[in-house]
């Protein structure tokens, strides 16, 4: 979609009778709400619809349009279903897709290749919080309430590694049969952040419930941190490195560093899963 810029209002960085591609519109037939364009520095920033008039409806070829709210639709090229297309289009590089998550999940699903390159619209980080704790057996779970059936949690986990979810409750295996000082980073964002897999030697995400107390986690037999979280419905992206082998790493500290990110789920599908295959 192409916009013309009629006034700039509060919006100096704009220019009248300019025009611009959009990304992203919440804009309704009647002309409110806001959207995302590239101005001149190649920047994606939020301008209210009232702003523009449209002057091309269709969608150039290296733009994904992804058009949301009320009375809404999404515009995309033609050649989106023509054989050859997307792997044109992830073979190009570097790749400009700018896009929110939903509208491609079903294409980039098999291909990590493609999934590395996508660069999908960014949430804010919230809060963090650093913890340690102590994890044996290779396991630990992030539990959001309710009742979870351990032992098939860890036969879920096993047959589709590196971890499953009930609703209530995730299970992790981690590489390393224990870590007594595990680091533990705690994110919470407003909408799903950017991905950064490929920095990591094992991700996987997860959809999860939370009840008013929050999230637990904890290992079996040895430690637990209760996380204050508002209730609802959240995404759960679960990342590890620093790993030495599988099973016995050598040491009761071995150097592998977590990282836990939610955000409130919205719909949105799961990435797919990441798993290390290093050496027993």
């Amino acid at each position: 979609m192409i916009v013309r810029c009629d006034r700039i209002g509060s919006s100096a960085s704009l220019t009248v009778g300019v025009e611009y591609p959009v990304i992203e519109s919440n804009s309704a037939p009647d002309g409110r709400g806001w959207i995302r364009i590239i101005n001149d520095e190649g920047e994606p920033p939020i301008y209210p619809a009232s702003l523009f008039s449209v002057v091309d409806d269709s969608a150039p070829p290296n733009w994904i349009t992804t058009v949301r709210g009320d009375g809404a639709v999404s515009t995309a090229p033609a050649s989106w279903g023509e054989p050859g297309f997307w792997e044109a289009f992830f073979d190009s590089d570097p790749v400009a897709l700018n896009v929110y998550y939903d509208e491609l999940a079903t294409i980039l699903e098999g291909h990590p290749d493609w999934w590395d390159k996508a660069q999908i619209h960014p949430g804010d980080r919230i809060e963090r919080e650093s913890i340690e704790i102590a994890m044996d057996y290779g396991q630990f779970t992030i539990s959001g309430g309710g009742e979870s059936d351990p032992v098939a949690l860890v036969e879920a986990a096993i047959a589709s590694p590196p971890s499953t979810d009930d609703g209530h409750t995730i299970l992790v295996l981690s590489p390393h049969q224990n870590n007594f000082a595990m680091p533990i980073d705690i994110e919470l964002w407003n909408g799903r952040p950017r991905d950064d897999r490929r920095d990591w030697e094992q991700v996987s995400e997860h959809a999860l419930a939370v009840d008013a107390a929050g999230i637990l986690i904890a290992s079996p037999t040895l430690d637990e941190h209760r996380y204050a979280l508002a209730a609802g419905d959240y995404l759960v992206e679960i990342s590890g490195r620093g790993f030495v082998a599988i099973g016995w790493p050598g040491t009761t500290n071995p150097n592998d560093t977590w990282r836990i990110r939610l955000w409130p789920r919205l719909g949105q599908r799961l990435g797919p899963a990441k798993t290390w295959d290093g050496p027993n």
